[in-house]
């Protein structure tokens, strides 16, 4: 369709706000025409702006007028409204950052643990046992001693060899201080602090942007999440820390009401240790999240 020659862009101009970023206004004039005929032909030559005002002068019975038209576009900082649909129509801002996430997990966690049920599968399980029937036994004796005597009980020694299997040395030293631990507490636990990576995109109420759910809850490799994140590379982060050398946990991403109606999208994916291959932590993590992406 072709803009009525009644009709005529009387100006232009180029702002920006906090709220909805770079934006043209336009102003046009012409009639409304016979049912608002004239300045419905007039609108149909436009699409995708972001608002839109019609005052009408020295209206008439047939509903024409002397129209005065404003038009809100997206817009950049150069003016340009014929924008594509893509990954930044509508952004604010964007940030990358690097927090640490402490956590308190369980002992049968730990990497070494891990270790010796990679080496034999009932390992952590067969001194978790031995530790067990040791405590137990000591725990009848203590049970029946008669504490009025002046001698101490005589409680069984605690032999570190019942727990240790094959001839690695390293493997080994792991059972005996997992055994210790065990021997010590009920449910012992760790601390592990965790890298997180979180990306925080400030868009406008109108913006074409939105989250993505494709592979949530499963672990990635860098290559794959740098793939996927493109904007990432340029953050520096890959020069403050090993990032490489991580795997990363998708989150499921938020959308949130920020101020003067913006929204923020907010991304999170949690790094964790890339387990070897063929061995029964892969085999885990696979089991509970799927193959690594």
């Amino acid at each position: 369709m072709a803009i009525p020659d009644t009709w005529a862009k009387k100006s232009e101009r180029l702002r920006y706000t906090v709220e909805r970023g770079w934006e043209i206004v336009q102003v046009w004039e012409g009639p409304s025409g016979a049912s608002k005929a004239t300045r419905g032909a007039w609108l149909a030559n436009f699409t995708g702006y972001t608002s839109l005002e019609f005052e009408d002068s020295l209206p008439r019975d047939d509903d024409d007028a002397v129209c005065r038209a404003t038009i809100t576009f997206a817009s950049n900082s150069d003016g340009d409204t014929s924008l594509p649909p893509g990954d930044d129509y509508g952004l604010l801002s964007r940030t990358w950052t690097l927090i640490g996430s402490d956590e308190q997990l369980s002992v049968d966690a730990h990497p070494k643990v891990a270790a010796l049920a990679n080496a034999f599968e009932d390992w952590p399980q067969i001194i978790r046992g031995v530790v067990d029937g040791f405590r137990r036994s000591n725990a009848e004796i203590l049970q029946g001693f008669d504490w009025t005597l002046s001698a101490s009980p005589a409680l069984n020694s605690w032999d570190s060899t019942w727990v240790e299997r094959g001839t690695n040395a390293t493997l080994n030293g792991y059972a005996r201080d997992y055994a210790s631990l065990l021997l010590g507490q009920d449910n012992p636990t760790w601390e592990q602090t965790r890298y997180v990576l979180r990306k925080v995109e400030t868009v406008t109420s109108w913006s074409t942007l939105v989250v993505s759910h494709t592979n949530v809850n499963r672990w990635w490799r860098w290559s794959t999440l740098t793939a996927a994140e493109p904007t990432l590379a340029s953050t520096g982060l890959i020069q403050t820390a090993g990032l490489t050398s991580f795997i990363w946990l998708k989150k499921a991403p938020e959308v949130t009401l920020s101020s003067n109606g913006t929204r923020e999208l907010t991304q999170e994916f949690w790094g964790g240790l890339v387990p070897t291959a063929g061995s029964t932590a892969e085999r885990q993590l696979t089991f509970l999240f799927g193959s690594i992406v």
